[in-house]
């Protein structure tokens, strides 16, 4: 793992949908924030920041060993274009950096940030980005209600011989600054798709932080 790799977790307080969503209590005593730290630190990153328009969030960040910025509140609306929102806090955090992990809370399912920075590690000569996506295979149906990959009645085919469709949760990403100069998005211009395993889920509504939750405690085992 090269350790020169910066990690962004952009974690505002404010919370329409789903008040406090990022750091109150989900699993075992610890925040979406703390568990995603957590992971970034067991996958050997040392240069961590944490972004939020609140003070005093510096306190957890201090607990935590890593790096509090403060976000400037433009930053922290929904109307914000994320070019913006992404160049903003790249500009407040690290402007120096090189490459950027912008690690979000909202899918605590995946854990593996050890793989996908491996990965990134050998193969980024020929790629400005890597993005975390997950493989899909499912009876879709287009916006007219027409079959995707498959048919009705005869033409009907078996779930493993559907073609392979992929969910992108904007989970994490791995930006090199010409990608974030030239896209200011998740995704830069020539990305390494990174293929996630098992469940994930993507929190926006209080159910889907009970859901979340209880999908995680069911696969973790409390200490």
């Amino acid at each position: 793992v090269q350790m020169a790799l910066t990690a962004i977790v952009p974690a505002k307080l404010s919370s329409i949908r789903v008040p406090n969503k990022n750091y109150r209590e989900f699993f075992n005593g610890k925040s979406l924030v703390e568990l995603v730290v957590e992971k970034l630190k067991n996958a050997g990153l040392t240069e961590i920041y944490l972004s939020c328009e609140v003070d005093t969030v510096s306190t957890l960040a201090e607990r935590l060993g890593i790096k509090f910025v403060k976000r400037e509140q433009s930053l922290c609306g929904n109307d914000c274009p994320i070019p913006d929102y992404i160049r903003g806090i790249v500009n407040e955090c690290c402007p120096t950096a090189d490459e950027v992990l912008w690690a979000q809370v909202c899918d605590p399912m995946f854990d593996d940030y050890a793989g996908f920075i491996n990965t990134w590690e050998k193969r980024k000569e020929n790629y400005d980005s890597s993005v975390v996506i997950y493989p899909r295979k499912a009876y879709f149906l287009d916006q007219n209600f027409q079959p995707v990959g498959f048919g009705f009645g005869n033409w009907h085919i078996k779930s493993q011989c559907l073609p392979t469709h992929y969910q992108l949760p904007f989970t994490a990403s791995i930006l090199k600054k010409e990608a974030i100069e030239s896209t200011g998005y998740f995704v830069g211009n020539k990305p390494l798709w990174y293929e996630a395993s098992g469940m994930m889920v993507d929190i926006d509504t209080e159910e889907d932080f009970a859901i979340a939750g209880a999908m995680y405690a069911a696969t973790r085992k409390v200490p």
